[in-house]
């Protein structure tokens, strides 16, 4: 999902669990078209204490985000600048697109290329360095791959 990261001030896909609202959207749609069946891969403790509604686009991304897309999707077209048009385009936080096609221009796109990369995303050191996460992390892996 994509999250507004207040402290770096940029956007980040962060893996977070779905709402009670989501999922049952979800396993609505296994039966919708044909016969069908909808797999759950959490205990209902767990369905429990998922929030109840996911939060709002509008309250988890930058407004300059949705002022700019906005903005694209008026008639009178010609107002956006530029290099607005080229953000839009970019799959980039507004602010980390500006940073690369500024690197771009300027001839120092190799760096800023790496920059906006860390940027992007929220914790580069995924797997656990702690025994006990370790651990959990061996045990999942043994139960899933054990074939039935």
């Amino acid at each position: 999902m994509n999250t507004y990261d207040t402290i770096t001030e940029s956007s980040q896909l962060q893996s977070i669990w779905i709402s009670q609202a989501d999922a049952s959207q979800r396993s609505g749609r296994a039966g919708r078209t044909q016969n069908g069946v909808c797999y759950r891969l959490y205990s209902k403790a767990k369905h429990q204490f998922m929030p109840q509604f996911s939060i709002p686009e509008f309250m988890r991304i930058p407004l300059t985000e949705i002022c700019l897309y906005a903005k694209v999707l008026e008639p009178d077209y010609e107002s956006v600048t530029d290099l607005g048009k080229h953000l839009v385009d970019l799959p980039l936080d507004v602010q980390l697109g500006k940073c690369l096609l500024y690197g771009v221009f300027l001839k120092c796109y190799d760096p800023i290329l790496t920059i906006c990369a860390y940027h992007s995303v929220k914790d580069p050191f995924i797997l656990p360095t702690d025994r006990s996460a370790k651990a959990k992390l061996r045990s999942a892996q043994t139960v899933f791959r054990q074939v039935v």
